[in-house]
């Protein structure tokens, strides 16, 4: 497991500290579910990295070392496209914070219709990556965004997605829910 992102830090008036590292709520999740299609997807990159070689050169080197460095270097490795992925990912985040703070970002047009489609302005939100963490059960989280939705006047926990939305996904927000509301 990587270590952790979040501690939680509690400083007594005599000076003494009291730290605990809390897991996040992907790393909870990523422990408890198998992602079964994880394995397939590095398959099918690789082999259509290795197409994309065969069509450009006619052949492939034959020993793994010089396979996984001319895969690199021609970025049609599985790990240049999750690093690809999460580049895009953080991208999006960056785009949500200046959403949230009234900026006009000039990328993800989706993105800013969906915002649009909402009627999110700036008075309506609460947070943007906003930080929660639940002491009872001992995990934190970042959600993406939190809003006031202006038609139901319902506090909503946003977790934008680029990819294909899985199960995990759903219990990540409730999770993120759960130390939301324990905040009150």
């Amino acid at each position: 497991m990587s270590p952790s992102r979040y501690t939680l830090r509690i400083e007594g008036p005599d000076g003494k500290t009291l730290e605990s590292k809390l897991p996040s709520v992907t790393e909870i999740l990523d422990k408890v579910l198998a992602k079964n299609g994880l394995p397939d997807w590095y398959y099918k990159q690789a082999v259509s990295g290795f197409g994309t070689l065969l069509g450009k050169y006619g052949t492939l080197p034959s020993d793994l070392r010089s396979l996984h460095s001319l895969m690199k270097s021609e970025g049609l490795s599985p790990y240049a496209a999750r690093d690809s992925a999460a580049a895009q990912g953080v991208a999006i985040h960056k785009a949500v914070e200046s959403l949230a703070k009234g900026g006009k970002p000039e990328k993800f047009s989706e993105l800013t219709a969906w915002w649009k489609a909402k009627k999110l302005k700036r008075s309506l939100i609460l947070g943007a990556e906003q930080l929660v963490y639940s002491a009872k059960h001992g995990y934190a989280g970042t959600v993406d965004l939190v809003y006031q939705d202006p038609e139901m006047g319902d506090t909503v926990l946003a977790d934008i997605k680029t990819g294909n939305l899985r199960d995990s996904h759903e219990l990540q927000l409730e999770l993120y829910r759960w130390a939301w509301e324990e905040r009150a």
